[in-house]
Formats: structure tokens, sequence, C-alpha cells
């Protein structure tokens, strides 16, 4: 089970991650090209999104955790 929130955000976001293992974030565009941004382990499965050098609009969150994916929706509306 993978949540993000707060959705919509104005730039900063969390995404948990239950049962927690190598887990990668990426962001893109609606165009897929993915984004350089800071993604923060707080250790206890929860990471911390910065966005807010990115225009609003839609951006895809995927997450990979061991041999699960997900991708989730996220709208940026400062």
């Amino acid at each position: 089970m993978i949540n993000v929130y707060p959705n919509p955000t104005t730039g900063k976001f969390n995404i948990t991650v239950e049962n927690a293992e190598d887990v990668v974030v990426k962001v893109g565009d609606i165009l897929r090209n993915i984004l350089n941004i800071d993604v923060t382990d707080n250790m206890n499965g929860t990471f911390s999104i910065y966005l807010s050098l990115v225009a609003d609009g839609v951006y895809f969150v995927q997450v990979k955790n061991g041999d699960y994916f997900a991708t989730k929706r996220i709208t940026v509306s400062k």
C-alpha cells in the first residue's frame, strides 16, 4: 500500500510505503520526463518530496518497493 499526501500540494508532499524495502521514487511530468528532485527518506517508510521549483500542473509519482511498482498522480497548485 502506497499513500501520497497532501494532494493537491503546494510543492511538498509525502509518500508512505508499507513494508518499505529498497524503495525508489521517481517523479515525472505529463510528457514522461523524469524530474531531478530531492527525496528525503525519513527512515520509517515515509518519504518527503519537494517540488517547490516546478510549475503548477499534474505530475506522476512512480514508487518501486522491492518487486512492487505503483504510479500515483499528484497535482501541484501554488
